[in-house]
């Protein structure tokens, strides 16, 4: 019996399923194929992106204003010029949209 709301997978709030914690016999040993099946066996960059559904871009959505406050909060008490806390806010935030893009792949 499940205690927690589960979304459906493609829709904007499909990402937050990573979070549920039921990774258990996701880990095989090698050569033994997974449970469901292989779409490419041998995917490019390309074709990751290309698979990429609404439950992704959840993931890329939701991190906007995440990375908005992480990076204000990290140049909040930076005292150093306005180019200085201008560059350092600029890493910061692309940092974590890159992250995040990172994991909706």
């Amino acid at each position: 019996m499940e205690s927690y709301h589960t979304h459906t997978h493609d829709s904007i709030w499909g990402g937050l399923n990573l979070l549920k914690g039921d990774n258990q016999g996701r880990i095989l040993d090698r050569g033994v194929r997974p449970p469901y099946p292989i779409i490419i066996s041998n995917p490019t960059v390309l074709d990751s992106i290309y698979n990429l559904n609404t439950a992704d871009l959840g993931i890329v959505l939701s991190s906007i204003p995440f990375a908005f406050l992480a990076s204000r909060w990290v140049v909040k008490d930076c005292y150093g010029n306005e180019y200085l806390k201008r560059k350092l806010y600029k890493s910061s935030f692309t940092y974590v949209m890159v992250m995040f893009g990172l994991v909706a792949l």
